[in-house]
């Protein structure tokens, strides 16, 4: 079933994504960045995603997500991915050209950068019997084979059993980077046996693919919300004239006179998560007192 746009589900989506931010922020050099404290309540951590930044011929491992599961329904999982400190580098660098989807092929093409970050994601898990040193601050990990999609499966396939089940489901959310990664997931997922993904929350996510992938996407049956700032420069890459093209279906905020004026500040995840709850911007985007005279006199 499609369900309707509702703000306040995808505000717990943004939450989640939030998540990553803060694990990541606890220590930039951690691949499995202690969770506690910072998973949304009610859910639990399962697994870590890690990913490449690229620069020229270096590739750096970093944390860049997690998977967790529902404590009250062991079905439901939830996959979220941040976005990168410095965006203009991957947009500067990756947003070119065009290639088939590797896990796709047939899907149309994609964004050559986004292909290739792609590939080098991937899905760290405690050791089976081992959840307790997550708490415990001792975290051995276990890298798991296969694609990334293949991985997430395995992740599923794994959870406790549960009477009357109808089989796992899965919520996929992710900002900026995160989110065009996430897009390439959904697309790879339904390429699988038995797919999971009911709804797809998209935050200020650039354009992915051309036409063709974007016709392939949409005719998926999920719920997907795409979330953009008007003023966010992001989703505006890379251009439409490109031959790129957004996937379904928009959800549009306005931040003018909510936030400073600033492309980090319309792009922020802490903007995105105010606007979608409709309170003020706190922190270093919020608006002073010299901005809102300002914007009173225009």
């Amino acid at each position: 079933m499609i369900d309707a746009y509702d703000p306040a589900q995808a505000a717990m989506d943004c939450d989640f994504v939030q998540a990553a931010y803060d694990m990541f922020a606890s220590d930039e050099s951690d691949l499995t960045p202690d969770p506690s404290g910072h998973i949304p309540p009610g859910w639990s951590f399962v697994a870590w995603i890690k990913m490449s930044d690229f620069c020229l011929w270096m590739h750096t491992p970093r944390f860049y997500g997690f998977i967790a599961r529902c404590d009250a329904d062991s079905d439901a999982h939830i996959i979220a991915l941040r976005g990168t400190k410095d965006w203009m580098e991957w947009y500067d660098d990756f947003s070119v050209f065009k290639v088939p989807f590797a896990q796709a092929p047939d899907a149309g093409r994609v964004s050559h950068g986004f292909d290739s970050i792609y590939t080098t994601l991937h899905v760290h898990r405690p050791p089976i019997g081992h959840e307790v040193a997550v708490r415990m601050g001792s975290r051995p990990s276990v890298i798991l084979p296969g694609t990334f999609g293949e991985q997430v499966a395995q992740i599923l396939r794994e959870r406790p059993a549960k009477a009357g089940s109808k089989g796992p489901s899965l919520v996929v959310t992710g900002h900026s980077l995160g989110a065009a990664l996430s897009t390439l997931f959904v697309m790879e997922h339904f390429r699988k046996p038995n797919p999971a993904v009911h709804r797809f929350c998209s935050i200020a996510s650039p354009r992915v693919g051309d036409g063709r992938f974007v016709a392939v996407f949409n005719a998926l049956k999920i719920t997907s919300w795409r979330i953009f700032n008007k003023q966010d420069i992001v989703p505006q890459m890379p251009l439409a004239m490109l031959g790129f093209e957004h996937v379904n279906e928009p959800h549009e905020y306005d931040s003018h006179g909510k936030v400073r004026w600033s492309p980090v500040c319309w792009h922020a995840i802490d903007t995105y998560i105010a606007l979608i709850r409709d309170r003020p911007v706190t922190g270093t985007c919020a608006l002073t007192a010299e901005h809102r005279a300002l914007l009173q006199q225009q």
